[in-house]
């Protein structure tokens, strides 16, 4: 809980949204490494997933956020317009940038498996190798990371094809932390919000 009799500002905003995309990302890091240990079925994975990240937003929005700060947030229109704006040129520019890569081949396909069959188990089995006999098993690569299985319930979720969620939505949602991420580390060493704002495009050009 906040203990500071300090003034809300711009940046109490910018620091709630970046602590609750954080908080949510935590959070199933920990579920998708239990759920493949234990080898929970993906459906099961995204109702608990869904749950937790539920009750985790609720939490992160009854401490951070306001009335004061929402006023503070309205109070610095061309502030908040200037910052709104470069999120929207870094989320093009990360969108205009990505290109397929080797990794793409190694961790998305067991996720789009478990997509098509979110009765099976999650575990460390490389779906998409055929080994003529038992299944490939591997701890570290061509399993679906973390990364993977938090798009993979959204994906899920959301009825939508897991390509278009790896390819425009995360990297939109990255873009538009790049920036924020900026001008909330520029704002903590007393910088007033429009030069935060400076910064932070600087810095993501």
């Amino acid at each position: 809980m906040k203990t500071s009799n300090r003034k809300p500002q711009l940046t109490d905003l910018v620091r709630m949204f970046l602590v609750l995309i954080m908080s949510v990302a935590a959070v199933l890091t920990v579920l998708t490494h239990i759920s493949q240990i234990c080898g929970i079925p993906f459906y099961l994975y995204v109702i608990i997933g869904t749950f937790t990240s539920t009750i985790v937003i609720f939490l992160v929005l009854r401490d951070e956020i306001s009335k004061e700060v929402f006023a503070a947030a309205i109070s610095q229109r061309p502030v908040v317009l200037a910052l709104l704006t470069c999120c929207l040129l870094s989320v093009l520019l990360c969108l205009a940038s990505h290109r397929y890569d080797s990794d793409d081949s190694d961790y998305v396909p067991n996720m789009i498996y478990y997509m098509e069959h979110p009765k099976a188990p999650m575990d460390f089995t490389i779906h998409y190798l055929d080994s003529g006999g038992e299944p490939f098993v591997s701890y570290h690569i061509s399993t679906s990371l973390p990364f993977e299985c938090a798009q993979g319930i959204v994906a899920y979720l959301g009825r939508m094809n897991y390509l278009t969620v790896y390819y425009l939505l995360t990297p939109a949602l990255i873009g538009c932390m790049i920036p924020l991420v900026w001008f909330y580390l520029i704002s903590r060493f007393s910088f007033p919000p429009h030069a935060a704002v400076t910064g932070a495009l600087s810095a993501c050009r």
